[in-house]
């Protein structure tokens, strides 16, 4: 909005009101008519109806149920819960995606629909909405939480080690405020890979690394970026990964 409004320009104010507006409410569901149409069509209607309680326009089943493709295959699935089977292995999602709230009944399950869809919903998750939780527990702002900042990658850290959810993420927000609780030397001499299709999710792993490395816990961080993009895998290398076109051959070659 400051940016919009920064070149100097006259405006009617009716069209400054409509501006701030259209900024300012793009996420509420009750106000954005965008936002209100994307949901409906991403959880489809019934789901729509049950988590907002609002009526729903439509008539659609979730297209990310039924549209989105999985990554990975049943062999491929098959592979990674057989290497999550072995001593001292763990793994959990880190996503910017919509969640459900830990606490409550807030929050859209975008990514655990999506965690449904590859036949992983036994994995830990931390969402969006993980993250707008936490927020409000601690009065921030979610943007300031979320990948490429290291309470999400501490936080998915936890929540592979098998912590609840809400105290995963209070040990995350503790250790960044430098308040750090108990629980974080379970960690020490871990390797732990991060596989991102950009560099937020690395950066949030590094920089997660650094913080703990401050406080004597030590792990060693590998990089995985999944991009077939030349510019995506440009910018993935900047930051130290090794680049795979997609996930499973980088699960074929590193599992």
């Amino acid at each position: 909005e400051r940016l919009l409004l920064a070149d100097g320009k006259p405006r009617p104010p009716a069209r400054v009101a409509a501006l701030k507006t259209l900024l300012q409410t793009a996420r509420d569901i009750r106000r954005s008519p965008t936002m209100r149409l994307f949901q409906e069509y991403v959880l489809g209607s019934d789901l729509f109806a049950a988590r907002y309680g609002l009526n729903p326009r439509l008539e659609v089943p979730s297209y990310l149920e039924t549209c989105d493709q999985p990554a990975l295959d049943a062999r491929q699935r098959r592979q990674l819960t057989a290497w999550l089977s072995g001593h001292r292995h763990h793994a959990a999602v880190m996503t910017n995606r919509p969640g459900r709230w830990p606490v409550g009944e807030q929050g859209s399950p975008e990514a655990e629909i999506g965690l449904r869809r590859i036949g992983l919903a036994q994995l830990p998750l931390v969402s969006w909405g993980s993250l707008e939780w936490l927020a409000r527990e601690i009065g921030s702002d979610p943007q300031a939480l979320c990948k490429p900042a290291p309470v999400h990658a501490l936080a998915a850290l936890r929540q592979a080690l098998g912590e609840p959810l809400p105290v995963s993420l209070r040990a995350a927000a503790d250790w960044v405020a430098g308040h750090p609780s108990p629980g974080w030397a379970a960690l020490e001499g871990a390797r732990v890979t991060v596989f991102e299709d950009s560099d937020n999710g690395l950066r949030s792993l590094l920089q997660a690394a650094d913080l703990l490395a401050k406080g004597g816990i030590r792990i060693a961080p590998r990089l995985v970026g999944i991009a077939r993009s030349p510019l995506k895998q440009e910018a993935l290398k900047r930051q130290g990964a090794a680049c795979y076109p997609d996930l499973p051959a980088a699960l074929a070659d590193l599992l």
